[in-house]
């Protein structure tokens, strides 16, 4: 009996200390990936899906926006070169993954400006997508923009709450 209490004591430790950082999120599932997520309550969702592909928009109130989708119509690429300027690294459904801190020059460094982010299984190329579980081929991605589209430099990523928000998102996400 001991053991058995032992167990639930663990167990429910074990439970709060996983969903610590979630207390009064709200959840959210991409309808046609079936991929659930977690968001803070005082954030605003989007869905704009199409008939077969999903497409959220998470804004924060100050204006800051993660786009997550699934995407089906060939690989996504860029129109050009998108150095990575900074890799945030991350959990992503249990794999190694990044988030991509990218400018729009071709030579970066630490002090570039960064125009957004994209989740990626890379530390150099920004479109290293994921791909779908449950969409014929296709990837998700998962794209994270400053407020009003402003270009940042990394001790806003450092320093702005909303790239922690981000990665906790993004870490909550399962099948």
């Amino acid at each position: 009996m001991f053991i058995v209490i032992l167990a639930l004591i663990g167990f429910a430790g074990y439970y709060v200390y996983k969903n610590y950082n979630y207390i009064g999120w709200k959840s959210s599932k991409l309808q046609y990936e079936k991929l659930n997520f977690k968001y803070p309550n005082n954030w605003h969702m989007v869905t704009t899906s199409s008939s077969s592909n999903d497409m959220i928009t998470l804004t924060a109130p100050d204006g800051f926006q993660i786009y997550i989708s699934d995407v089906t119509i060939g690989h996504p690429n860029s129109n050009g070169p998108m150095p990575v300027v900074y890799a945030e690294p991350i959990t992503f459904l249990g794999e190694k993954a990044y988030i991509d801190y990218y400018s729009t020059g071709l030579s970066v460094n630490k002090s570039s400006l960064i125009y957004g982010g994209t989740l990626s299984k890379s530390t150099i190329y920004v479109f290293d997508l994921f791909s779908t579980r449950n969409i014929r081929n296709g990837w998700i991605t998962i794209n994270i923009y400053n407020a009003k589209g402003r270009p940042f430099d990394l001790n806003t990523i450092k320093q702005n709450g909303n790239y922690k928000i981000t990665k906790l998102i993004i870490q909550s996400m399962h099948y």
